[in-house]
């Protein structure tokens, strides 16, 4: 809590403790929803009839709600 007051100082500016709360909530929930992942995917294609492994690579991805996108 000390460090969201200091990053985002929204007890200085004048909200309220429960709209504080609720950006905390919110931050937490929005950077949960992301993911960094490093590897190899497989990939079907049209043209085979098995999934191919695809190249090496790195995703990054989010979800826009956790609850909803285990």
């Amino acid at each position: 809590e000390q460090r969201f007051e200091q990053t985002f100082g929204l007890g200085r500016k004048g909200f309220p403790p429960l709209q504080r709360r609720f950006a905390q909530a919110a931050l937490s929930d929005m950077l949960g929803g992301m993911g960094y992942f490093h590897g190899r995917s497989l990939v079907q294609s049209p043209l085979q009839e098995r999934p191919l492994p695809a190249p090496e690579a790195a995703l990054f991805t989010a979800v826009p709600s956790r609850s909803f996108f285990p």
